[in-house]
């Protein structure tokens, strides 16, 4: 994903909606205000990112046989309602999940771990993989560009994306996503707030920063997917978890094996 000028002025007018019903610092002033409502501001930005940026693609469904040969590692994701996945797999108005790294759909290699998230009701925990051309980027080098970021934002020439030690491991739409970013909020530098929103206001910073430079899902202890069309389920999977959903009114599905499937190429 190429993130270009106008689509960060369509990003732009939406932060200037919000803005515009209650100016954003006077969030953090008010001590009265509930974190479930602060939560829920950052959750609804971060939900429009997605949109706007293009990661909002069902998950791919394919045969159990094409799903064991899918090379990457099986992840398992826990909650408690079992409609949350059901909505992940079939709906466009799904929960995309929060946490302490920002918002996302988190999820463990462990299926213990996932579990204690799903109260230890076994049923209660999907399984999926991710596509090989998932672009993962690790919290520690994020956390690197985050930095290198906020410098930038001080200055007005040179970018610090430049310097080989931080471009090391970044991918070269990453580093046009980086520039395009940064001289956007360059050019709104009067616009107090602007760049700490668009970047994480309401402590969604990483989640933000992974979205703009196009990746798809960062690790950070647990993997953190941004993308949902970079998903992989078996048939069986989605069909287990769909019918114990009181949401979904349709029936279970089935697929053709394909020989030449694209989820399977590294």
């Amino acid at each position: 994903m190429l993130l270009t000028q106008e689509k960060l002025e369509q990003i732009y007018a939406y932060y200037k909606d919000i803005e515009s019903v209650q100016p954003i610092e006077e969030y953090r002033k008010r001590l009265s205000y509930s974190l479930r409502h602060t939560n829920m501001i950052r959750y609804r930005f971060f939900s429009y990112l997605v949109d706007a940026l293009g990661f909002n693609a069902l998950p791919n469904v394919v045969s159990d046989i094409q799903f064991s040969r899918v090379p990457t590692r099986t992840l398992y994701r826990g909650t408690p309602d079992i409609n949350n996945h059901a909505n992940l797999l079939v709906d466009f108005d799904y929960h995309k999940g929060c946490g302490v790294q920002g918002s996302g759909l988190y999820a463990s290699d462990s299926y213990w771990h996932a579990n204690e998230y799903a109260n230890e009701i076994k049923d209660f925990v999907l399984k999926f993989k991710l596509c090989p051309s998932t672009k993962v980027i690790h919290f520690n080098k994020m956390h690197q560009i985050e930095c290198a970021l906020l410098g930038d934002f001080e200055t007005q020439s040179g970018y610090a994306i430049d310097d080989q030690g931080i471009r090391a491991g970044i991918n070269d739409t990453a580093i046009k996503n980086y520039k395009t970013l940064v001289d956007f909020c360059r050019a709104h530098k009067n616009d107090m707030g602007f760049e700490k929103f668009i970047l994480g206001n309401f402590d969604n910073f990483d989640s933000n920063i992974a979205l703009f430079l196009g990746y798809d899902a960062f690790v950070a202890g647990n993997f953190v997917v941004l993308n949902r069309g970079k998903i992989i389920v078996s048939e069986s999977e989605f069909n287990r978890i769909t019918s114990m959903s009181k949401n979904y009114k349709g029936g279970v599905i089935n697929f053709e094996e394909k020989q030449d499937n694209e989820f399977l190429r590294e």
